[in-house]
């Protein structure tokens, strides 16, 4: 799994619903979700949140493939009877992203990937109470221009039986700075029913806050974090397929949020996830059942189980998925 230089996610559980999710099928590197999107909230993750390493095929690619990716995402204005001071704007970000994958040779490949973010708007402060003692929220103006430029570069081994990849990535912003190194690897049962997958990344962050209208009371932190996965997928007939996945994430520095007002967390957090899944595909109706499970827990107290329920159905436009989670 090669984890993208970002800052750091706020990890927490999962919330119950149900949604309905459709798709068309996407070229490969259509899949890789936004690091500013996973920032930005849970609400954006229609999958669980667990962490796998990508699938690959025991061969490098025939040819050079190219992507361009375009999306945008923005939220809902805050209500006016929420909000005590500041901008009621909230963010409206624009994602460009650029793949390139050619082979070298007959066992390897090489892969740029480069993604541009621009993000507006305003950033909670704090909440606090107004006039008739009624929650509110205090809004930073709707200042915030941040501009980020990722830039990764993933060569990968291929043998008979599996492949490795070492990717290098580098994210800079208005007022973050990261660097970070990941391993894979995979590799399959002599019978290709089973395959194992390990990973390793490790990432070096410095913050640099920006002053604006809500002043900020830090000039430099740093951030160093280290994570590890192995899993585990049997293929159990052909129509179904089981997982089971254990990740363990170490993060030491500044972690609180400079932005918010006497927002102070510890300068370490352990998170620890273990993750089951299993896929059942109908050859009639054209569709699977998907059953996936999440066990989260971390240092600072959260202990969490998350169970989804989906039906993935093929139709002519694409992938339609209503699912259920608790």
């Amino acid at each position: 799994m090669c984890i993208p230089a970002k800052k750091p996610p706020r990890a927490g559980p999962e919330r119950q619903g149900a949604g309905v999710v459709a798709t068309r099928r996407p070229r490969s590197f259509l899949g890789k979700p936004s690091p500013l999107l996973r920032r930005i909230g849970q609400s954006l993750a229609v999958l669980p949140a667990y962490q796998i390493t990508p699938a690959y095929a025991d061969a490098p690619p025939a040819f050079t493939e190219v992507g361009l990716r375009y999306s945008r995402y923005s939220e809902d204005s805050l209500d006016a009877d929420k909000l005590i001071f500041g901008s009621r704007d909230r963010y409206d970000i624009d994602i460009t992203q650029l793949w390139i994958e050619g082979p070298i040779g007959a066992s390897w490949s090489v892969a740029l990937d480069v993604q541009n973010d621009y993000q507006t708007g305003a950033s909670p402060w704090f909440v606090g109470a107004s006039q008739d003692g009624k929650a509110g929220v205090i809004m930073s103006g709707a200042s915030i221009q941040d501009n980020r430029l990722e830039v990764g570069v993933t060569t990968r081994y291929f043998w008979a039986d599996g492949n490795a990849g070492l990717k290098v990535s580098h994210s800079d912003e208005d007022d973050y700075e990261a660097t970070s190194l990941a391993f894979d690897a995979s590799w399959n049962s002599d019978d290709n029913a089973r395959t194992w997958t390990t990973s390793f990344s490790s990432s070096a962050d410095t913050l640099t806050p920006t002053q604006g209208t809500i002043p900020v009371f830090i000039e430099r932190e740093e951030l160093d974090t280290q994570s590890m996965y192995f899993g585990v997928s049997q293929i159990l007939s052909r129509t179904a397929i089981a997982r089971i996945g254990l990740n363990y994430t170490y993060s030491e520095g500044y972690l609180s949020d400079p932005y918010k007002l006497r927002d102070q967390r510890p300068d370490t957090h352990e998170r620890i996830a273990l993750s089951t899944g299993y896929r059942q595909f109908f050859i009639a109706a054209d569709a699977s059942l998907q059953i996936d499970y999440r066990y989260y827990a971390d240092s600072w107290g959260t202990d969490s189980h998350t169970l989804e329920l989906g039906w993935a159905q093929n139709s002519p436009l694409g992938l339609v998925t209503p699912y259920l989670r608790y």
